[in-house]
């Protein structure tokens, strides 16, 4: 009796898990796939400004350039950058730079790699590369905080001169830059506009540009692959829990156990 009970309750935790795991697994993959149709929107109509992991940036880039890696060819835009957070209820701005770089030909670029910022000889910040949502789209987040921008505290005493791809300790390729943290005024910008409006700006203003807030509903796909799941799960119950009780005892004796129970008879 015990046993049964037990059995009933895995069986109970093996199914949440399981809805679990279809929540997740529907929610991320419809997500993943409306990120990724509207970035081929974005790049199709050159709006790589859409794809930053960034709120805040500057109109005009502070890098617009191109290199190539083997027979492949990338397109390298560097952008002033800023983003606001809510320390102790004080909305703080920070300041820097971030970037994307877009493949236009060759063989892609596999990961994983390092983007060293470069100030002369030193590495002033590291990043780790990555792929934008399965696109031609390359960026970079820092190891420890994630975060996609090089702040400006970063370089304050450190202009950056070069940007060098790396994997595996290799160089890949190296980009001149000539960045210093007196080019980046975006974070100034947003943070007079929180003191004139007492709010964060959605829109855009001057030569900030502000990235769009993409809304994606999955309910709808939850809700129908959730329900196909509750429907063989309901018919795994039942062949587990009421079927096979009504059948159990039931089959047909083998010969052995027929002239068994004909000895017992006889005796």
């Amino acid at each position: 009796m015990l046993m049964k009970w037990i059995n009933r309750v895995v069986y109970a935790l093996v199914v949440a898990f399981g809805m679990m795991l279809v929540f997740n697994i529907v929610d991320s993959q419809v997500r993943s796939d409306v990120l990724q149709e509207q970035g081929l929107e974005a790049i199709a109509e050159g709006d790589f400004e859409r794809l930053l992991a960034v709120r805040f940036y500057h109109v005009d880039r502070l890098v617009d350039t191109t290199f190539a890696i083997g027979d492949a060819t990338f397109d390298l835009y560097v952008y002033d950058a800023a983003f606001v957070r809510s320390e102790n209820e004080t909305l703080v701005v920070y300041g820097g730079i971030t970037l994307l770089f877009h493949q236009t030909s060759g063989t892609p670029l596999s990961e994983p790699f390092e983007l060293h910022y470069l100030s002369g000889e030193e590495t002033a910040a590291l990043h780790m590369g990555f792929e934008v949502v399965k696109l031609p789209v390359y960026s970079g987040v820092d190891p420890q905080t994630l975060s996609a921008v090089v702040l400006k505290d970063d370089i304050e005493d450190s202009p950056l001169t070069a940007l060098a791809l790396v994997r595996d300790e290799t160089t890949l390729v190296t980009v001149a830059l000539d960045i210093e943290a007196s080019d980046l005024t975006v974070h100034q910008a947003v943070a007079d506009y929180i003191a004139a409006e007492g709010t964060v700006p959605k829109e855009p203003f001057g030569v900030v540009g502000v990235t769009p807030t993409v809304a994606i509903d999955t309910s709808l796909h939850v809700v129908f692959y959730a329900a196909i799941y509750l429907i063989v799960v309901a018919f795994l119950t039942y062949a587990f829990f009421v079927w096979k009780r009504k059948n159990l005892g039931r089959q047909k004796p083998t010969d052995g156990v027929l002239r068994d129970i004909q000895n017992i008879q006889k005796n």
